[in-house]
């Protein structure tokens, strides 16, 4: 925040939510069989969970969309 007391530009996009996915979302877009993405998930610079809500594993989607856009095959 500045001198005026309202958030800059910066601020509210830092406070954008981001879209997040669960593993049966995330093997759809990898398009991996849901026992395949524990695989995934245990490789070296593959996005860690960003949170856990209801028992579900989630990742940042924006992340994995980065994460497969690297990958020699993606």
């Amino acid at each position: 925040m500045e001198g005026s007391g309202l958030p800059t530009r910066a601020d509210v996009e830092r406070q954008q939510l981001t879209p997040l996915i669960d593993r049966e979302q995330l093997a759809r877009k990898l398009e991996l069989r849901l026992g395949e993405v524990v695989a995934h998930a245990q490789q070296r610079g593959f996005p860690r969970p960003v949170a856990y809500y209801r028992g579900r594993m989630l990742w940042d989607e924006a992340a994995i969309q980065r994460w497969a856009a690297g990958r020699p095959d993606g």
